[in-house]
């Protein structure tokens, strides 16, 4: 960011800028302000719900330790708010051993960080993602201030033919979606 400040600019106390040298070569200006510590924001965003998962039937849930199978999406979704703004959530997704390691970053646009935010990713598992899989879901949220708070959650992911309707004996199971 590039932001040009007029020379004759002043803080509340009457401080002006001063001009100096940047290692004996580039000219710069610099001045301190004071921040009303009162009016600083130390509160951190709120979760206004949990972390859920749009099930294929179009309902969410947030049970913990849910099973989600291979070959379909699971929208993830929460809401978050601030009374100063949010500024931006990271969600990591891992595997328990660390080998999997997914992070997203998303927030509200610029006019709108003074509102809730939901956050929202449409989560594919392919059929290349491990089965019989703990993955822990983890969103931190930042204000504009950079207070932050941070929610969690944990899925297992299954092999698709396991909520397929369909007796897969060649998969090992011994009736309809049950073993294998």
């Amino acid at each position: 960011y590039l932001v040009e400040v007029p020379k004759n600019i002043q803080s509340a106390n009457g401080e002006k800028l001063e001009e100096g040298k940047v290692c004996g070569v580039e000219t710069f200006s610099e001045v301190d302000f004071g921040v009303n510590q009162k009016m600083n924001d130390k509160t951190a965003p709120v979760y206004k719900t949990d972390i859920q998962f749009i099930l294929p039937d179009g309902n969410p849930s947030t049970e913990q330790g849910i099973k989600l199978y291979q070959n379909a999406t699971y929208p993830i979704e929460f809401t978050v708010e601030d009374d100063s703004g949010i500024g931006y959530t990271q969600v990591r997704i891992a595997s328990e051993n660390g080998a999997d390691i997914f992070d997203l970053y998303d927030g509200p646009y610029k006019d709108k960080s003074a509102e809730a935010f939901t956050f929202s990713y449409p989560l594919f598992l392919g059929s290349g993602i491990p089965a019989k899989t703990k993955y822990t879901v983890t969103a931190t949220t930042f204000d504009i201030d950079h207070n932050s708070s941070e929610k969690q959650s944990y899925f297992f992911v299954y092999p698709g033919h396991c909520a397929n309707g369909e007796l897969d004996k060649d998969k090992g199971e011994t009736d309809v979606d049950k073993g294998g």
